[in-house]
């Protein structure tokens, strides 16, 4: 192969490598990391996912909604190890409760 036809080639998949990122950056992300004061979420596919109690409460409420969208699942190990933490109410839109959510918290 010819030095001209291997730099025509490099040239078009560098290009093609270009366009393919600027496609990743110009649309919308389907998972958004989020805070509040008590809990880190992700919104997934407009849902969302508690990822970690930060709170002190020893007794929690978990709201319907954070960031605006209904609250679905209760992460991995979202209140793992949490000293304080006495009595949980969980939302009826909670369906899915990770592993490990609750270990390790004896009180």
């Amino acid at each position: 192969m010819e030095t001209k036809q291997i730099i025509k080639k490099m040239g078009a998949m560098a290009l093609l490598l270009t366009l393919l990122l600027g496609l990743k950056w110009a649309l919308p992300s389907e998972v958004q990391a989020a805070t509040d004061e008590d809990y880190e979420y992700e919104i997934i596919l407009e849902k969302a996912t508690i990822t970690k109690y930060k709170g002190k409460a020893s007794e929690v409420i978990i709201p319907d909604t954070l960031g605006g969208k209904p609250v679905a699942e209760i992460g991995k190990g979202a209140f793992f190890q949490n000293t304080k933490l006495k009595s949980v109410i969980i939302p009826d839109s909670i369906t899915s409760i990770g592993d490990e959510a609750f270990m390790y918290c004896f009180s």
